[in-house]
């Protein structure tokens, strides 16, 4: 690719696509972690017990997760533009059952409905980057939607706090409800008249594979399921947990076989899952997301319970990772633009990213605030060069045919990772506490009933102080071992790059996808191909925005 090719204009369309996408990735992250904080205030005003506060808390993440990789298959044949407002919509209403709530039960219907919102809200941007940039040029403009999403996802608990503590007398908690209306509608009215109506057919209808949606949807929702229940609501012996565990991995298993022998039309081309350079970018996604998410929620019990900091100042403090995030992702994209290689950044990245978790490991009650600013600081410089290398390369090493779908992989994992780490951080931190308890002489009922209720009541530190300090410290130990945990799954994110190839970032613009740009430039279209029963039939779309006369080669027309 040319320099000039890199650096064309932007043009008013696309500029008004990728500050909305930009809006909708900040809006999909920032609703994954804002509700943590306030669950309690909520649980309280409603009259919730702890199962429904359990419920309320997962049911924005199943869904999420789970439709991912389906509503991309279906923005294949409904257009991108449809299922993007088709999500906003129901994020919206989610959010106005929400606000309205005056029970649990209620409150669990809108975060459900905003869920099934977000699961087209996280991936569809990033695939609508595909449809209207060349690989070479993407990484400059996917980062600004990037970056937002990784900032709704570090300021979603500041914001939780703040709304509990400080609007308590101007609707409290509903405010998490309210801040996503004035976001919403400027998405919606922006991506309305700046993206093209897809024309949809009957056939276009029957080459959905509903029954593989359905099978891979149900299954990923019982896995889910069973991760959130095991060591939280349930044992991980218990049938209740490993029922849907089962499930879900029977259901996967169905799934694979429909997908391989039972469809024409897979919803997931299995081409990619069958590369191994594939499979090992989704790997390091998945460690991204449960070393990011894992290390941003329990830093937060760290900050809450340890030092004793009100949920305002933990988010204020745990603001010091996109200190360097955001600067950071933004200069990596312009250097994989520029230069056309990723790999350096997936390095760099994942050895600055260990390090910086390796010295959280070192945090003890009394640890001097500047240590841990400066740890989250490094922690969002090398998180920062990781977000975009493993998008782009989860890109680069797939046909281009696919680089939707692998852009949706990628998400896919990375919010998968977010619920694993959540998981492996409560076991740890659960089984590590207990043990550090028993060892200093609690019984061992008693060590296992204060490991399962950390951070929920003060109650257990109510008494002699050296038993008070023992339970503070084996606190300290539990976090301990959840970041140790956490540094060794960094490291392997760094084995696994090694299995990764530099591919050629210009591959697909040196082969037919460069010809029929050029073809396209130099011949404008007739109008027998703006009838979208031809277009539908063409190996190569044209996407443009409706202002945009500079047309972009990709495989589906927005």
């Amino acid at each position: 690719m040319s320099d000039k090719s890199i650096n064309a204009p932007l043009g008013r369309d696309r500029l008004i696509v990728i500050v909305s996408l930009s809006v909708i990735s900040f809006l999909g992250a920032f609703d994954s972690t804002v509700f943590p904080p306030v669950l309690p205030t909520i649980a309280k005003d409603l009259h919730g017990n702890a199962t429904d506060t359990f419920w309320v808390g997962t049911a924005y993440l199943l869904p999420s997760a789970a439709l991912q990789p389906v509503l991309c298959a279906i923005s294949d044949v409904f257009g991108r533009r449809s299922i993007l407002l088709a999500a906003i919509t129901l994020f919206t209403i989610g959010s106005f059952i929400g606000a309205l709530a005056q029970n649990m039960a209620t409150i669990l219907l809108g975060r459900t409905i905003q869920g099934i919102g977000g699961g087209g809200m996280i991936p569809l941007p990033m695939i609508v980057m595909t449809d209207l940039f060349e690989l070479r040029e993407r990484p400059k403009y996917t980062a600004c939607v990037q970056l937002f999403s990784a900032i709704g996802i570090i300021i979603g608990p500041v914001m939780g706090g703040l709304f509990t503590q400080h609007a308590a007398d101007r609707g409290g908690w509903r405010w998490v409800f309210y801040v996503n209306f004035p976001f919403c509608a400027i998405a919606f009215v922006s991506l309305y008249f700046a993206l093209r109506k897809m024309k949809v057919t009957r056939e276009s209808h029957r080459s959905i594979d509903w029954i593989g949606s359905f099978l891979f949807t149900s299954s990923m929702v019982a896995l889910l399921m069973g991760l959130s229940w095991g060591g939280t609501l349930y044992k991980w012996t218990s049938f209740r947990t490993l029922l849907p565990l089962i499930l879900g991995a029977v259901g996967m298993i169905l799934t694979f076989i429909w997908e391989v022998y039972g469809t024409r039309s897979p919803f997931l081309p299995l081409s990619i899952l069958k590369n191994p350079a594939s499979i090992a970018v989704y790997l390091t996604s998945l460690i991204q997301g449960i070393s990011m998410f894992g290390i941003l929620y329990y830093m937060t019990f760290f900050l809450e319970i340890v030092q004793r900091l009100s949920p305002t100042q933990t988010g204020t403090q745990i603001m010091a990772l996109s200190a360097t995030m955001v600067p950071c992702g933004l200069v990596t994209a312009l250097l994989i633009t520029k230069f056309g290689k990723y790999k350096w950044a997936q390095w760099k990245g994942w050895i600055v990213a260990s390090v910086a978790t390796g010295l959280l490991c070192l945090l003890k009650q009394d640890t001097h605030r500047g240590f841990w600013i400066g740890a989250l600081v490094l922690l969002g410089l090398g998180h920062g060069i990781l977000f975009n290398s493993i998008l782009f390369a989860a890109q680069a090493v797939v046909p281009a045919k696919n680089v939707a779908y692998a852009a949706t992989l990628y998400t896919f994992f990375r919010t998968i990772g977010y619920a694993v780490g959540v998981v492996l951080g409560s076991t740890t931190l659960s089984n590590v506490t207990a043990a550090y308890l028993q060892n200093h002489g609690f019984p061992g009922q008693e060590a296992q009933e204060i490991a399962s209720h950390i951070g929920l009541s003060d109650a257990a530190l109510r008494g002699a102080p050296s038993r008070a300090s023992v339970i503070m410290e084996s606190y300290v130990q539990g976090i301990r071992g959840v970041f140790i945990a956490l540094t060794c799954l960094a490291g392997l994110g760094l084995i696994i790059t090694w299995f990764i190839p530099q591919a050629s970032m210009d591959q697909a613009l040196e082969s037919d996808h460069q010809l029929e740009l050029q073809r396209l430039h130099s011949n404008p279209p007739s109008p027998s191909l703006q009838d979208p029963r031809l277009v539908s039939t063409l190996t190569v779309h044209t996407v443009y925005t409706k202002d945009d006369r500079s047309p972009v080669e990709s495989h589906h027309v927005v």
